[in-house]
């Protein structure tokens, strides 16, 4: 791997921030890292308010003054280098500005986000000139929008505000330290202010609860490493690729790392990186995360099949509510397992089904069969949602699959969509119900075409345009038989449909589903081909859309790696639904 990723920021014309984080705590860094207007807010993964994921306020907020002259983009020049250490995890900025003609200062910024701790953030600053050096850290308090604070406190080296959530009342604090040996120092109200001449040296500590580690920065930042040094070593490396994608593949795996952790708790599209859909939970999780992580990063397919493990009893109030027996996983769950899904798209069952496969993959791979209790439940209920027509034929109706454009734009529901059938012929198969088993091998398909051999995505179906991967899921990655002509025919005519707003994961599938066919130069080709219009600036940020390069979305890198791993590593689809 190559470990360091290095970039003028300030020459950058498509510069998208880099992603620090450890999976619980996240911050995304502007072109200068600490200067005005550079910044970007604090994310926890653990930390909600009615089912809301929040933003912290941001320690990166230093304002650096040199012979009385604001570091700024705009003033002076500067040579300035933003490094990216994906075998740490840290975030570098070092910048010889010239401030003033022929005079400079040289500025050393890092940023930590260390894996052996949960919610606690380090930032190291040095600056050095030969004039007088003032650093003034705003202290700003948590989004008024989201928060009370209840108490402010100051200390010798410390402020810590005492906050409460508006909606469910959890009280929480967010405290910054600071270490100075080299500046004189005041406090200004709600700013401290730092004074030196030559050299300036602070270090900032931010912790939320107060997590703060016993250890001390020295020994942290070696287990830090040590840690990051264990995920890379199972992390996917492919040696015939070029320099360029070998280092894209690297950069996509950081961001997957810095946005994942071990603790059972939801997993939203953004992870840490960024506020988005609320941090609530989808299917992006359960299946474009899930099965690339369980070959490679087990720990973390674990964690995803926990929250839903952990979440269950929530489940099963919300298939009471729905009149269905089992349990019931919403579309859009938050953190407690709470079903936040709009009227649009609370019937797409299909969700249900992948966690479900999920569970009995990871038994399959593991011999864990912790999690089939999941596989049971979700049988139970699928099995209650359908009904069998007089032919005997079983029946799933009114429902939406993943071609979210049947709600979206046309506004309605569909029934029968082949792809939620057969995954739930699959889940009812291996329940090892006598009932169930009936089900499944009565299931109905939507006929295909007798012509083309095309299968409709749903009953009624007529070649409308799709949003994303729906039947050819079939193929991949549930093993539905079908000779290389008509798997190839159904891609194909289902990627000259996709919406041009249609999100990143569909290439991953179709790749797949090349490399099965045999086609695996094509498919590699194909799989960094299509994903280009999704990928953002240097350091290769992937975006849900082809014009979104605000977020790391996470669930298109799942899909990335789906398409990578069948292409480089055969066995991974191979059918595991046994």
């Amino acid at each position: 791997m190559k470990g360091i990723f290095s970039i003028d920021p300030l020459a950058e014309p498509d510069f998208v921030p880099p992603c620090a984080g450890n999976g619980f705590l996240g911050a995304r860094v502007g072109k200068l890292l600490c200067s005005p207007g550079c910044y970007l807010p604090v994310v926890g993964t653990e930390l909600y308010d009615d089912g809301v994921q929040l933003e912290l306020a941001s320690p990166l907020m230093p304002e650096i003054m040199v012979d009385g002259i604001p570091y700024r983009p705009e003033s002076g020049t500067h040579k300035a280098s933003l490094e990216l250490l994906t075998a740490s995890g840290e975030i570098r900025l070092t910048d010889r500005w010239e401030y003033a003609a022929g005079k400079y200062a040289r500025l050393k910024f890092a940023l930590l986000i260390p894996r052996p701790c949960r919610r606690f953030l380090l930032l190291d600053c040095t600056v050095e000139a030969e004039c007088e050096i003032r650093l003034i850290q705003t202290l700003v308090p948590p989004p008024a929008s989201r928060f009370e604070v209840r108490k402010t406190a100051w200390t010798d080296n410390a402020m810590i505000f005492h906050c409460r959530t508006l909606r469910e009342y959890s009280d929480f604090t967010q405290e910054l330290r600071w270490k100075n040996e080299t500046a004189a120092e005041r406090k200004l109200g709600r700013k401290i202010s730092f004074t030196s001449t030559g050299t300036l040296a602070l270090s900032f500590q931010m912790a939320v609860n107060r997590e703060f580690p016993a250890l001390p920065v020295a020994e942290l930042r070696w287990n830090n490493r040590r840690e990051w040094m264990k995920l890379w070593s199972a992390a996917l490396t492919v040696p015939e690729l070029s320099e360029e994608r070998c280092d894209q593949l690297e950069l996509f795996q950081y961001q997957l790392l810095a946005n994942l952790n071990t603790a059972g708790v939801v997993c939203g599209p953004l992870g840490v990186s960024a506020v988005g859909w609320n941090g609530n939970q989808f299917w992006d999780s359960d299946f474009y995360l899930f099965r690339p992580l369980l070959k490679l990063w087990p720990e973390f397919a674990r964690s995803i099949l926990q929250y839903r493990l952990n979440t269950l009893p929530m489940a099963r109030q919300e298939a009471r509510a729905r009149k269905l027996a089992g349990a019931f996983y919403g579309f859009k769950c938050d953190n407690k397992g709470i079903d936040r899904t709009p009227g649009p798209w609370r019937d797409e069952l299909h969700v249900n089904c992948w966690i479900a496969l999920a569970a009995m993959e990871f038994a399959d791979n593991t011999g864990d069969r912790s999690f089939l209790v999941l596989r049971d439940e979700i049988a139970d209920m699928l099995y209650c949602r359908g009904e069998f027509d007089a032919d005997g034929s079983f029946h799933l109706r009114n429902l939406i699959g993943p071609d979210e454009l049947v709600a979206e734009r046309d506004h309605a529901i569909c029934s029968d969509n082949y792809l939620t059938n057969y995954a739930t012929a699959l889940i009812l198969e291996y329940s090892g119900k006598a009932e169930h088993l009936r089900a499944a091998r009565a299931m109905y398909y939507p006929p295909a075409d007798p012509e083309t051999g095309i299968r409709p995505a749903f009953c009624g179906y007529r070649g409308a345009e799709i949003k994303q991967a729906d039947f050819i899921l079939c193929i991949y990655p549930l093993g539905m038989e079908l000779d290389k002509q008509t798997a190839r025919a159904n891609v194909e005519y289902y990627n000259r449909r996709i919406h041009s707003g249609g999100p990143m994961m569909t290439a991953g599938i179709e790749c797949a589903i090349l490399a099965l066919l045999g086609k695996r130069e094509e498919a590699l080709e194909r799989l960094f081909h299509d994903s280009e219009p999704f990928v953002h600036g240097a350091f290769r940020i992937v975006s849900e859309t082809r014009g979104n390069g605000k977020s790391c979305f996470l669930t298109g890198i799942g899909a990335f790696l789906h398409g990578l791993l069948a292409i480089c590593r055969p066995g991974f689809t191979q059918r595991v639904y046994r």
